[in-house]
């Protein structure tokens, strides 16, 4: 897991550094000065959590409302179980309201009905899967993929679980989430913002300081991740941080070129730490 986490901080730094040195590359679509894309964004893009729409993550985009079936997409994903879900049969028993979706959001929806321990359980009947979202349920999700389990859920045993679905929100506000209190319709930034305040966050069942969420991510997804900022090569996360120099197997620091120079940071430094070392410079 140590791997990992040095692995993410790279990734969180170097997004870290494009966002306050250099203008990016957004899936082929500039960005002005005047309307940056937000880290939290960037930083969920690289690690292959969020995609965009067809022109990657835009401002339309992130000022979009997440809809229910979204964000259950976005929790499989977590999971390492999106790709199951995809190719699920459609012809499989489903929600009555299936028919308002296309393509392999028809398997997803078939996956979710047959699978109620996910949480997506809609009315028995139907999912009403472009429903917009509220703070509670992206909580749910956040703490879902943390490791924590609703009291009362399909498939949680009678007696076992972290909170009731009532409390979701003081429980995930205890735990020190809180970014989207207040929110009335979650929008992409929204959930972006939800997600990026937990990654460094233990898991429930963590065996060490360093087994967060973005350890678990990066070991979920570590394949598929990739970096393309400002033109880089595109490959997996793992090839060019070390193609780059960003990694250093045998050392707990990240070097981050900041032009003309070169800032090295701990490899689990937080924002605060690497903004500071850039002020110093």
């Amino acid at each position: 897991m140590r791997s990992s986490n040095r692995l993410l901080s790279a990734t969180m730094a170097l997004c870290v550094m494009l966002s306050l040195f250099a203008g990016l590359s957004l899936g082929g679509t500039a960005a002005s000065a005047a309307t940056p894309i937000p880290i939290e964004a960037l930083v969920l893009r690289d690690l292959g959590v969020i995609q965009g729409s067809g022109d990657g993550i835009t401002q339309t985009y992130l000022n979009a409302k997440i809809q229910k079936l979204g964000v259950a997409r976005l929790l499989l994903r977590l999971l390492g179980k999106e790709d199951e879900a995809n190719k699920y049969p459609a012809n499989s028993p489903s929600f009555q309201d299936a028919f308002l979706v296309s393509g392999n959001n028809i398997n997803l929806m078939a996956f979710l009905r047959n699978n109620p321990e996910y949480g997506f359980v809609g009315n028995g009947i139907n999912l009403d899967p472009r429903a917009s979202i509220i703070p509670q349920m992206m909580y749910k999700i956040v703490l879902t993929t943390l490791g924590y389990d609703q009291k009362n859920a399909p498939g949680v045993p009678a007696g076992e679980g972290d909170f009731f679905y009532s409390e979701t929100v003081a429980f995930a506000n205890a735990l020190g989430l809180n970014s989207i209190n207040g929110v009335k319709d979650v929008t992409n930034y929204d959930m972006a913002k939800s997600l990026f305040e937990a990654l460094t966050m233990p898991m429930k069942d963590a065996k060490d300081v360093n087994d967060t969420l973005i350890g678990r991510i990066v070991d979920v997804r570590g394949d598929e991740m990739v970096l393309d900022h400002n033109k880089v090569p595109i490959g997996t996360v793992r090839d060019n941080a070390v193609m780059h120099g960003l990694i250093d197997s045998g050392e707990l620091y990240v070097s981050l070129s900041v032009s003309p120079q070169v800032v090295e940071v701990p490899f689990n430094a937080t924002m605060a730490d690497i903004q500071a070392a850039v002020s110093a410079l």
